[in-house]
């Protein structure tokens, strides 16, 4: 191999190596830097929309507790219907209870049950007065305390609801006498939910219960409602180990890169609604999420590139550079081979091939003197030879 070839890829080959290991080492740093800033900023878009619905439901729990501390809706519970005042009593009761839904849109219905889980009233007439909900979830558990029922879809409303009851507490009646429950539409927790502010273009949140249904619309499947479409995906099933594990804690499982419901790959983060056993699922397309990375992949590229070549450029230079001389020489010893002795090398650096140069103009120069003494060193051979015999001829002739 040439030496010119051999110095080319002894700066070649180290760039190359150098360059190709700095891209990689620069690619995963800012992949894991990407990935967390990603991650942190979904984790935070969950952990905000779940602390919105906690003030969601807590909310419409106070309001709850507060309208069954109401005395007309006592009074109306302690009363007896053969009594002469009890329409007036349920006029003004029925009243109470429409001002809850006047004063809270998100309040559908607003109903009132007897201690034996009867209703009383109900503010819009769609809940028959007499039904017999003594079985319900929501009389059931808000005996002792304020209460909220896992979503469900609501026949006479229309729509999802929750049920949002508390107790009423009466020392004329001897303690419990009745439970207070508000139809919350759940349009409005949609909203907080679904809002996507932040997630780019593919971003969604959405609710999952304890059964594993999507309680919340989905952005992709219009003609999939609520409580129809169960959530099967590594986020879900890690949630749901999560919310049952009594040695995990919660949001203690990394972001994590799965196929979703649709079968699409995301990055997804989850969090917990822990009252209502609830998971809040927030999700973002990989290629979304990662997209800078493509444009980073792009100029790493461009940049390797350009780095490669000119290195292969600088190599080159230096090779030719420093074999240039070498080959001037080799060109002035072949001239000298033919048998040209003037020729000189003359080159000034002051390098060793400068020294090499002067070195070989020197060996030229005395080789020309040695030749130069040998030919006359060979003329004087020839003279006395040939006196040599001619004084030979000279004696033969004198005998």
């Amino acid at each position: 191999m040439k030496i010119a070839n051999k110095i080319t890829l002894s700066f070649f080959i180290p760039a190359i190596i150098l360059t190709l290991f700095g891209a990689t080492v620069f690619y995963y740093a800012a992949r894991g830097s990407l990935k967390e800033s990603v991650s942190s900023h979904l984790m935070t878009a969950a952990g905000s929309r779940a602390k919105h619905i906690d003030t969601f439901l807590r909310m419409h729990k106070d309001i709850a507790s507060h309208l069954s501390q109401s005395v007309i809706l006592k009074s109306l519970l302690q009363a007896n219907q053969k009594d002469g005042d009890y329409s007036f009593k349920y006029n003004e009761a029925l009243k109470r209870l429409k001002r809850a839904g006047e004063t809270d849109a998100t309040i559908l219905e607003a109903i009132l049950l007897d201690k034996n889980g009867k209703i009383i009233a109900a503010s819009s007439g769609e809940m028959e007065v007499g039904e017999d909900q003594s079985k319900a979830s929501f009389f059931v558990n808000a005996k002792e305390a304020p209460y909220i029922t896992d979503a469900f879809f609501c026949e006479e409303c229309g729509k999802p609801v929750i049920a949002v009851s508390s107790p009423v507490f009466s020392k004329a009646a001897g303690g419990f006498s009745g439970v207070v429950v508000n139809l919350v539409d759940m349009t409005a927790l949609n909203k907080i939910t679904t809002d996507r502010t932040g997630l780019g273009i593919s971003g969604e949140i959405y609710l999952v219960n304890k059964e594993g249904l999507m309680i919340t619309p989905s952005r992709f499947f219009d003609e999939k409602g609520s409580f129809k479409m169960e959530v099967d995906t590594e986020n879900t099933r890690r949630a749901l180990k999560e919310a049952l594990s009594e040695e995990v804690n919660p949001g203690e499982y990394a972001p994590i890169v799965f196929k979703d419901y649709r079968g699409v790959k995301v990055l997804g983060v989850h969090d917990h609604i822990e009252e209502m056993e609830w998971l809040l699922l927030a999700e973002r397309n990989e290629n979304e999420a990662f997209r800078a990375l493509l444009f980073l992949k792009f100029v790493l590229a461009i940049l390797v590139v350009v780095i490669i070549a000119a290195a292969l450029g600088i190599s080159l230079f230096v090779a030719k550079h420093l074999t240039e001389p070498i080959v001037n020489l080799k060109e002035k010893v072949n001239s000298i081979g033919k048998g040209d002795l003037d020729t000189r090398a003359a080159i000034d650096s002051d390098d060793e091939i400068g020294d090499l140069s002067r070195a070989f103009d020197n060996m030229t120069g005395n080789l020309k003197e040695s030749i130069t003494m040998v030919g006359g060193l060979n003329e004087e051979i020839a003279k006395r030879k040939k006196l040599e015999k001619q004084l030979i001829e000279t004696q033969q002739q004198l005998i």
